[in-house]
């Protein structure tokens, strides 16, 4: 599956994605939506014994984009989509029976912050 906002390899069973919008790699519409569906096809893929999850850059995630979540609020349609694509996000993350090993490689914050506790484990750089 080809994603815009993210990268995906998988090699020797270690299925790597990486939040891809850097400098922050805030979660806007497309991200958001791409997270939403990434987990069935994890659960999915026969090769991927592993998931490791982490930022392009030297930031993990810094949450959500801000000037989407104000577009949410003035838009009750978007506001439903978006609130059900987050609990995919959320619990597809949540369901998949493969272990997801979240690499936090800089600053995690908000929406970022609580997509790297969902993991399984979490590792951080020590810079």
């Amino acid at each position: 599956m080809a994603y815009e906002t993210l990268l995906t390899t998988l090699e020797n069973g270690v299925f790597t994605i990486t939040l891809n919008r850097p400098p922050m790699n805030p979660i806007h519409y497309e991200l958001h939506n791409e997270l939403a569906r990434l987990w069935d096809q994890v659960q999915l893929d026969t090769e991927c014994d592993v998931v490791i999850l982490t930022g392009a850059g030297e930031v993990f995630s810094a949450g959500g984009d801000i000037p989407m979540m104000q577009r949410r609020i003035d838009d009750p349609e978007l506001f439903n989509q978006k609130n059900l694509e987050m609990k995919q996000m959320i619990f597809g993350l949540l369901e998949v029976e493969k272990p997801v090993i979240a690499r936090i490689n800089g600053d995690c914050i908000g929406l970022g912050a609580t997509i790297a506790l969902m993991c399984d484990i979490m590792i951080a750089v020590d810079t």
